[in-house]
């Protein structure tokens, strides 16, 4: 691989690797002898692991009214770069929906994204569940997704307590 002078002068050459083995780096002087370079490199290709994704907020089953908005906070991170994150849901077992929380380049390794569900807009009902999840795609293509959480929708609070009665006044 030949390598190119940069604006600071430094030489760089870039190479993709398939299997482990040595490097060294060989040059070139002015009048064309070829000069061996003394040190030989070890590398290691790594298998490309899939991503990793979570629910950082609220991260953990909740109980919530049918009106409340529901902000869910989901990080992605991957050793080649996060191409896609994505909210999941279900409500009652029901249809999945999904929601593109952002679409990276593929060049950042970490991604972070926020989507507010709104509860009221889904016509819930005291009993009625939500579950769900985030999905992260790598820029090899490698899904992952995190643990599913769980909103249980509750009633209105219902509790009653006997009023002081005082006597009636003069």
């Amino acid at each position: 691989v030949a390598l190119e002078a940069d604006s600071s002068g430094q030489l760089r050459g870039r190479f993709r690797l398939t299997a482990g083995g040595f490097y060294r780096v060989d040059l070139v002087a002015a009048d064309g002898r070829s000069v061996a370079g003394g040190v030989q490199y070890a590398v290691e290709v790594l298998k490309d692991r899939a991503p990793q994704v979570r629910i950082k907020d609220p991260g953990r089953d909740t109980k919530v009214t049918a009106l409340e908005e529901v902000t869910i906070e989901t990080i992605a991170s991957d050793d080649f770069g996060v191409r896609s994150l994505e909210l999941r849901y279900r409500v009652n077992g029901g249809e999945e929906k999904r929601i593109a929380l952002t679409t990276p380049s593929g060049q950042g390794e970490e991604a972070q994204a926020a989507h507010t569900l709104m509860l009221e807009e889904m016509g819930l009902k005291p009993g009625d569940l939500v579950a769900y999840n985030a999905a992260a795609t790598d820029a090899a293509g490698q899904e992952a997704l995190s643990d599913v959480y769980f909103m249980t929708v509750r009633p209105w609070s219902r509790d009653y307590r006997q009023a002081e009665s005082g006597g009636g006044g003069g």
